[in-house]
């Protein structure tokens, strides 16, 4: 664990840092140490992870589609976890068994809806990910949701109205950072 501040170590802490205003404050160092070791734990999870096209990403969500993969939090399938973010982190490529949903965050950035392209997701970090499989109408209200839903159904891909089903959440479109548009 990343070594905080306490009373004793604190001029420590300041005189490292040239005594610097914001210092001075001891919350203020927690807050530094902590983005400091997000940043890290970014760089960390990242480093280790290959880029893919949307293509591969899109062959690699449709064979748990056609195997019929069922949800189980518990269980584990080609080595990834059964659950939403596992299906994402499996299509994705990502290190094994795979994050949860808030787990995803150091592998994507935000984008707009007018940006969303296949292999892309719709994210509520607090519930469900699902894969963005293209437009289903041309105004853009529905698309082909690609996802490792519940235990009422396994691996699927359905035509959902954008950004999902009224009452499950607040999703937002997301990019994985080392998706490419060509393999």
């Amino acid at each position: 664990p990343p070594n905080f501040p306490t009373k004793g170590n604190l001029d420590l802490f300041r005189s490292s840092c040239n005594g610097s205003a914001d210092y001075k404050d001891p919350g203020m160092v927690h807050l530094r140490t902590l983005v400091s070791v997000l940043a890290l734990v970014v760089l960390v999870c990242t480093a280790h992870v290959s880029a893919i096209c949307r293509s591969e990403v899109m062959k690699r969500a449709k064979v748990w589609v056609k195997d019929a993969v069922p949800w189980d939090i518990h269980k584990t399938y080609q080595g990834y976890r059964t659950d939403c973010s596992g299906y994402v982190a499996m299509a994705w490529e990502l290190p094994k068994p795979g994050p949860a949903p808030s787990g995803l965050i150091p592998y994507v950035h935000s984008i707009s809806k007018s940006q969303l392209k296949e292999g892309d997701i719709l994210l509520d970090t607090s519930i469900h990910v699902a894969i963005f499989g293209g437009w289903q109408n041309s105004d853009q209200s529905q698309y082909m949701c690609y996802e490792e839903g519940n235990e009422s159904f396994p691996t699927r891909a359905k035509v959902t109205p954008y950004p999902y089903w009224s009452g499950y959440g607040h999703f937002s479109p997301y990019r994985f950072t080392n998706i490419t548009d060509n393999c």
